[in-house]
């Protein structure tokens, strides 16, 4: 029987007369008590280390252990882990805060828990229910992002639908991603989250949770990891239910498919910083660089994340290890019952924001149609495999985007709405498109539901935790991002009481999938939706598109569900029926082995 126990007299300052202790077989890990805006009170726990040894000096680029003992027999589980290394982006787009330290020892996980009993009352017993567990992963690119931050700060989420939140750190960039045969293995990042998941699996019984009802959840390239995580016939993790928040396996910020070009780039990597090749037996040379990688200071790691996105795509990204095209493999491993996928209406106006800067988005915004072309084939010049870069393509690109209608309501609809669309669509709607495609082409008795819902709420201050505040421009629609904030109800000071509304609902909605075999199926309905056919309804767009929760999710069954006439309110034909046949149509390389 495992119990959670007062701390003792010795913690003095009242901070921590409330901290709790539990019992688990790695060691005792004490939390501290908050109280949530609801009024509930939750145990959080922060930083516990969930590898076996961390990543640091001679561990530096290899796989890490699962963790079987705490470095001392107890843990205070009460601050933040470090960041891994990174450095954060230029201009106005910033995922982590200056003031969070980095390090290579950074492999944490934090804890959210409702289930907690005072003076010796069990956790784990016959009596006690365990709750949902929501297992978050951050995105950022696979080179910057972390959780050791309060904006995932899962304290509310965790209070309002009484489920455990789990949230933890990965290596990013050359030190999650370098890859080079024989002396490191591609990946360490996605194995870090194989680890940290595992973590769970095994020990978050100890902390109220329900090893056998864990829901995967990823934003971003979080988004991206979960699905390798659903997909990936050799892993042999156990989770239930997936959702997956703006981000596709494939695609300019997925999975690379050619492990050559990650190669190139590692090796690329060492010569640029002063590796040269001598005359050696392989062997040798691996023992070199391996020397060599081992004895670099962390500044020249730092410094490798600027510009780390090439024209290929994801520099110091991961690479495909398994066989897409194996579907037979695929389907007899596939676990996941549900998937729940969501997007922004605007995807791409943060992303476009964050690499243009202020000053052009607002000549862009005034339709100067000179700069718009110019950017588009500036853009796809870079985003497009090598093959599809033509004149022609960016011709095609310019008019079928110029013609699109994309803001509603209030909101002027111009030419840098048109030219984010163009970009939104290509690196996130079109992908996440392709990759359903591909879910549908398992067969029935494997393939999960899934189900789409449609994001387009901004908070009423108009501000996000993604940029400098005091320069968001009030014409960007709800773009990448935006619903953190209300996912986590972690809002900005001074929001609105629609924001906390639409926030709840968030909430409701992400808890409501956690608990989805124990909720009734009118409450499934009223959140998921019934198979949508085609012609289901004439909703007003600029009124219904403003809440979140107006209507229903999309299970999606056939390709033609992709197109029903409207979803969430929003006139979905309008916006994304045909980009499917379009990018097809440009793009004839980046998804044939989803097709």
């Amino acid at each position: 029987m495992i119990i959670a126990n007062e701390t003792n007299s010795i913690c003095s300052n009242m901070e921590r007369k409330n901290d709790l202790t539990f019992s688990t077989p790695i060691g005792n890990i004490t939390g501290r008590v908050k109280q949530a805006k609801n009024g509930k009170t939750v145990c959080q726990l922060l930083g516990i280390p969930y590898v076996q040894s961390q990543p640091v000096a001679e561990n530096r680029f290899r796989r890490c252990d699962i963790s079987t003992k705490l470095p001392a027999d107890s843990f205070e589980a009460v601050s933040f882990g470090n960041a891994a290394i990174q450095r954060a982006p230029s201009r106005q787009l910033s995922i982590i805060s200056p003031e969070i330290p980095q390090c290579e020892d950074c492999l944490t996980i934090n804890i959210w828990t409702p289930s907690y009993i005072r003076q010796n009352d069990p956790i784990v017993g016959a009596n006690q229910k365990l709750h949902p567990v929501f297992l978050f992963i951050h995105g950022g690119a696979f080179q910057q992002g972390t959780v050791s931050d309060e904006p995932f700060n899962g304290t509310n989420l965790c209070a309002h639908e009484e489920i455990v939140v789990v949230t933890f750190n990965y290596r990013l960039g050359i030190l999650g991603f370098l890859d080079i045969p024989g002396v490191v293995e591609p990946n360490l990042g996605i194995r870090d989250q194989e680890v940290a998941i595992k973590w769970v699996e095994c020990y978050i019984q100890y902390f109220g949770g329900d090893s056998e009802n864990i829901t995967l959840c990823g934003f971003s390239v979080g988004s991206v990891s979960v699905a390798c995580h659903t997909l990936n016939p050799n892993s042999d993790l156990n989770f239930n239910r997936a959702i997956m928040m703006s981000g596709a396996l494939l695609g300019f910020f997925g999975f690379e498919k050619d492990q050559s070009v990650s190669t190139s780039d590692s090796r690329e990597f060492l010569i640029q910083n002063g590796w040269k090749k001598s005359h050696q037996s392989s062997d040798q040379e691996n023992d070199s660089i391996r020397s060599f990688l081992q004895n670099l200071p962390l500044d020249v790691f730092k410094n490798q994340f600027v510009d780390s996105v090439s024209g290929k795509g994801l520099k110091f990204g991961p690479v495909l290890d398994f066989d897409l095209q194996n579907v037979d493999q695929i389907q007899k491993k596939m676990k996941v019952r549900e998937i729940l996928v969501t997007s922004t209406h605007a995807e791409g106006e943060a992303f476009l924001y964050s690499l243009l800067g202020r000053e052009t988005c607002n000549k862009l915004n005034k339709n100067d149609d000179k700069l718009y072309t110019n950017i588009i084939t500036q853009m796809f010049s870079r985003f497009l495999p090598e093959n599809s870069r033509r004149a022609e393509n960016y011709v095609k690109i310019c008019n079928f985007y110029r013609n699109k209608k994309v803001c509603f309501g209030n909101v002027e609809d111009t030419l840098f709405h048109k030219c984010a669309l163009a970009i939104g669509n290509y690196l996130n709607d079109y992908p996440v498109l392709k990759s359903i495609q591909f879910y549908l082409k398992l067969e029935c008795e494997a393939r999960p539901k899934i189900y789409f819902k449609l994001h387009d709420y901004v908070q009423s201050d108009h501000k996000t935790r993604y940029f400098d505040t005091d320069i968001v421009p009030e014409y960007l629609n709800c773009s990448h991002g935006f619903e953190i904030p209300l996912l986590f109800n972690n809002l900005n000071d001074g929001h609105s009481d629609t924001d906390q509304e639409v926030s709840v609902k968030t909430m409701n909605l992400i808890g409501s999938v956690c608990r989805f075999d124990n909720i009734s199926s009118n409450e499934r309905e009223k959140l998921f939706g019934q198979q949508v056919k085609l012609n289901t309804g004439n909703l007003n767009p600029e009124i219904e598109m403003k809440n979140l929760s107006v209507s229903k999710s999309l299970e999606i069954t056939t390709r033609d569900d992709l197109f029903h006439s409207r979803l969430h309110g929003i006139d979905y034909n309008r916006l994304y029926s045909d980009i499917l046949d379009f990018w097809d149509g440009i793009d004839q390389i980046s998804y044939q082995t989803l097709c």
